[in-house]
C-alpha cells in the first residue's frame, strides 16, 4: 500500500484515541470532584454529629450542677458549719468546675456546628468553583489540540497529495 493510504487508515484511530485520552482527563476530572467533596460532606457530618453530642453532655452537665446546686439548698439548715470543712470546699471546686464544664461543652457544640460546619460549606464551593474552571479550561485546551490536530492532518494530506502527484509527473 502507498503512504497516502496509510496514512488515511491510522488516522481514525489515532483520533479515536486521542479523543478518549483527552475524555478521559475530563472523567478523572470529575471524580476527583466527587470524591472531594465526599471527603469534606463526610467531615461535615462527623463535626454536626460531634456538635449534637457536646451539646447533649453540657445540657447534662448543667442539669447535674443545677440539681447538686439545688439539693445544697434545700439542705442548707443540716449543712450550717460545712464549709469550715475542707471537704467542703472540694465539693464547691466539683460544683464549679461542673458548670464551667459545661459552658465549655456547649462553646465547644457552637463551634462544631457553626464556624467548622460553614467552613466545610465554603471549601465545598470553592472545590466545585475550581472544578468548573479547570473543566472548562480542559475542555478549551482539548478542542484547541483537537483543532490543531485536524489542521496537522489535513496539511500532511496536502503534502501527500502534492508529493503523490510530484512522483506520478517523475515517472510520465
Amino acid at each position: 500500500p502507498s503512504m497516502k493510504r496509510l496514512g488515511s487508515i491510522r488516522k481514525k484511530p489515532f483520533f479515536h484515541n486521542i479523543r478518549v485520552q483527552l475524555s478521559e482527563q475530563l472523567k478523572c476530572l470529575d471524580n476527583r470532584l466527587e470524591v472531594q467533596t465526599g471527603i469534606v460532606n463526610e467531615f461535615q457530618d462527623i463535626f454536626r454529629r460531634k456538635a449534637e453530642i457536646e451539646l447533649n453532655y453540657s445540657k447534662e452537665l448543667d442539669k447535674l450542677g443545677k440539681t447538686i446546686t439545688n439539693r445544697h439548698k434545700e439542705s442548707k439548715q443540716k449543712r450550717d458549719g460545712w464549709q469550715w470543712f475542707s471537704s467542703m470546699q472540694v465539693w464547691e471546686q466539683l460544683v464549679n468546675q461542673t458548670k464551667r464544664s459545661s459552658r465549655d461543652h456547649a462553646a465547644l457544640a457552637e463551634i462544631y456546628s457553626t464556624h467548622i460546619s460553614q467552613r466545610c460549606t465554603n471549601i465545598t464551593e470553592d472545590i466545585q468553583r475550581m472544578h468548573k474552571k479547570c473543566r472548562h479550561i480542559g475542555y478549551e485546551i482539548h478542542e484547541e489540540v483537537l483543532k490543531v490536530l485536524h489542521e496537522l492532518h489535513t496539511a500532511m494530506k496536502t503534502h501527500h497529495n502534492y508529493q503523490s502527484e510530484k512522483d506520478g509527473r517523475a515517472h510520465v
